[in-house]
């Protein structure tokens, strides 16, 4: 609301409420006191006989600043309208150039929808037409349409003949583009943003930069070759690699900082060492590389500081056993380890032995070893104390001795040496631990762990897995000593009547701690199995073979055996009853003709076994299951269930089948004769069963001559 009053008033309000403005009526130029507004109209003669208004800012709501942009965009607006008269300036040109005509703006815009021309020449007579007809000239004409000076094609700007004129580089030139590597598939790629349309169109990223404009759009493509490029470098750098790509083709004067992926000046990198968190939005894991960055940098000045200290102080005694640095007491060295620790309490680092190169774990020399063993003697050598050495043991072992590996390193080998003496002191002691406790003396200790003492202290034992490179003939290698020393501690359950099980767990256990072996546990077990097989396979085989001898003979002689005889062969029951019975499926591997060999032997006990249903009248058909497992139960053969059974019934159906050809073939030519004879055959001489192929011919050639007689 706008009223009128006098000076004073006017002053009176403006020292009592701040938000009162005044306004110049005639200029419309606004104060914010009344002794600035009677300053000016005091110093304008224009101003003097003009009343002023007071703004009411709680009415009117409006702000200094507001009023302020109001009155400089007014002010611009009226100089831009004075300069429109005889002046226009674009943004390609920013010089002033005269206010084109209408004839002169259709010429340009025929000459800008032309562009660009194939040639310098169709160009230049173009533009002599519209320098001719216009009042422009050719450096107006030149300067908003600039000239590629190799091809000569014109082009509607200068980033566009940037553009253009790179085409016009070597191959090796240094300003050609350089592929860029996909954040998701990572294949470096010429076009990234048509492949990323082509291939990744369902990605979040990819979506939100179709629907986005101009703008928005070049800032999410950005975003995501950044991200490229900072996964691509991440990789090299863990690879042990210098990163090769750039977000931007910087200068030679930048430097690359792998922490947060960023370019510096040499002259300001230095500060931004010191002051890097790796703070970056485009992968999470990029603080694991800061932090290890970051470890690195404070090593290196550390040791940049303690060179200096160690010039100018001489009293220094006590070093760090990381990074060298020399303190005064102990207290600041202990301080000082404790920023080489990461917040976990670790050293920095790996985090596992497999970032480290395998040829790089374990190298340290004969004298580092001997101070592991002397400095973890209590853990390794003592009976009782069968632990690991804690993280605190390894810590206090670091700040003594310094060493030229990494904590994890140090602690592997540690725990290498220690179970490799704990394994030899349960060798040479295996009951060290009741003996301590009194439970049994050396007196009570079995003689033959005091006689093989000296192999149990050169024994060495590996892995309980068997090695998955090594075939079934290398594993079970082992010498002949090893042999007999198996059958002769396994004695007991070789010969005993009723050893025929397996050996236990616990008795290989046992065995393995009595004698030296240089195979495995599970190796050694298996051989024990295999053997221990043999053995009483051939026992089978032995008492099968003699039990079917006599039957044999026996049956030859036509007599039976007597229930006097038939209890002096009381192997065959138990072998009978212990016997292993082999898989009732035939191997995929052997063909039929490797399934079904056999040794001629074999087939006469076949023959000889299963005469009774060769021979006999009713014998045409097939021996039963059973009929087959107590033959296999009397003779002992090479081959499985299946295959013997299978010869069986091959060996029956060629008997049988030849038998059926002779007596079809001698019926037939009886009835041939007697046909020849004149003569018929009785009831009482035909012989049932006969059906051969002559007798049919014959009978076919009767039946269609005497047709042909009819």
């Amino acid at each position: 609301m706008n009223c009128t009053r006098s000076k004073r008033d006017d002053s009176r309000m403006s020292d009592s409420n701040s938000s009162v403005i005044l306004q110049c009526m005639s200029c419309l130029h606004v104060f914010g006191s009344a002794l600035s507004l009677a300053e000016h109209k005091r110093q304008s003669q224009d101003c003097q006989t003009e009343e002023e208004a007071v703004l009411c800012g709680e009415a009117e709501k409006v702000e200094w600043a507001d009023i302020k942009c109001e009155i400089k965009e007014e002010e611009e607006e009226e100089i831009a309208e004075e300069e429109k008269e005889d002046f226009c300036c674009c943004e390609k040109s920013p010089v002033k150039v005269p206010v084109k005509t209408t004839a002169q703006s259709e010429a340009l815009q025929l000459l800008k929808t032309d562009l660009p021309h194939p040639n310098r020449e169709e160009r230049e007579a173009r533009v002599n037409d519209i320098v001719q007809s216009t009042d422009l000239t050719n450096d107006q004409v030149n300067e908003h349409f600039p000239l590629c000076s190799v091809g000569g094609k014109s082009f509607k700007g200068k980033e566009a003949l940037k553009i253009h004129e790179k085409t016009h580089l070597p191959k090796d030139s240094e300003f050609k583009k350089p592929k860029r590597p996909c954040p998701y598939c990572r294949v470096k790629q010429t076009k990234l943003m048509r492949h990323l349309l082509q291939k990744h169109y369902d990605e979040d990223d990819v979506i939100a930069l179709k629907a986005a404009n101009g703008t928005e759009k070049k800032a999410i493509s950005r975003a995501i070759r950044k991200r490229g490029i900072f996964l691509e470098n991440q990789r090299q750098y863990l690879e042990a690699k210098e990163p090769v790509y750039q977000a931007m083709r910087r200068g030679k004067d930048k430097k690359y900082c792998p922490g947060c992926d960023g370019f510096y000046n040499r002259s300001s990198f230095g500060r931004h060492e010191v002051k890097c968190k790796g703070i970056t939005s485009l992968d999470p894991s990029a603080l694991k590389i800061t932090q290890k960055y970051q470890n690195q940098l404070k090593a290196k000045q550390a040791v940049s500081r303690s060179k200096k200290t160690r010039a100018n102080d001489k009293d220094c005694f006590y070093l760090c056993s990381v990074c060298g640095e020399s303190f005064k007491g102990t207290s600041a060295v202990k301080n000082h380890e404790k920023t080489h620790l990461s917040g976990d309490g670790e050293e920095d680092g790996v985090d596992s032995l497999e970032e480290i190169p395998e040829e790089k774990r374990f190298q340290w020399s004969t004298a580092d070893t001997d101070l592991v063993l002397k400095e973890f003697e209590e853990y390794i050598t003592g009976a009782s104390e069968i632990c690991l050495p804690g993280k605190q043991d390894l810590l206090r072992f670091r700040q003594r001795h310094q060493l030229k590996c990494t904590w994890m390193q140090i602690r592997s080998k540690i725990m290498n040496e220690s179970s490799k003496t704990r394994r030899k002191s349960q060798i040479e002691c295996p009951n060290s631990s009741e003996m301590a406790i009194g439970k049994e003396s050396e007196s009570e200790m079995s003689s033959e762990i005091l006689i093989d003492e000296g192999a149990m202290k050169n024994r060495r034992v590996l892995s309980s897995k068997v090695p998955k490179g090594l075939n079934h003939s290398a594993r079970m290698k082992w010498s002949k000593e090893n042999t007999e020393l198996i059958c002769r501690e396994f004695e007991e359950y070789i010969t005993a009547p009723k050893g025929m099980r397996l050996p236990r767990k616990s008795e290989v256990i046992n065995f393995l701690q009595r004698y030296p072996m240089e195979c495995s546990h599970v190796q050694i077990r298996t051989k024990i199995m295999n053997e221990l097989k043999t053995a009483r396979m051939k026992a089978k085989r032995t008492s099968r073979i003699a039990n079917a001898q006599a039957r044999l003979v026996q049956r030859e002689e036509g007599g039976s055996l007597s229930e006097q005889d038939a209890s002096n062969l009381p192997n065959d029951e138990g072998a009978m009853k212990n016997r292993r019975v082999l898989s009732s499926k035939v191997p995929k591997g052997l063909n039929h003709s490797a399934r079904m060999k056999w040794s001629k032997e074999n087939t006469e006990l076949i023959c000889r076994e299963f005469e009774e249903y060769i021979t006999a009248p009713k014998g045409m058909r097939l021996p039963r299951k059973s009929e087959v497992i107590n033959f296999l139960q009397r003779h002992p053969m090479e081959c499985s269930h299946v295959q013997i059974r299978t010869k069986i019934m091959n060996e029956l159906k060629t008997a049988r089948m030849k038998a059926k050809g002779t007596s079809r073939s001698a019926n037939a030519q009886a009835r041939l004769v007697q046909r020849e004879e004149g003569g018929s055959l009785s009831e009482q001489d035909f012989l049932p069963g006969d059906i051969s192929s002559a007798e049919n011919g014959e009978v076919r050639k009767e039946k269609t001559s005497s047709a042909e007689s009819q």
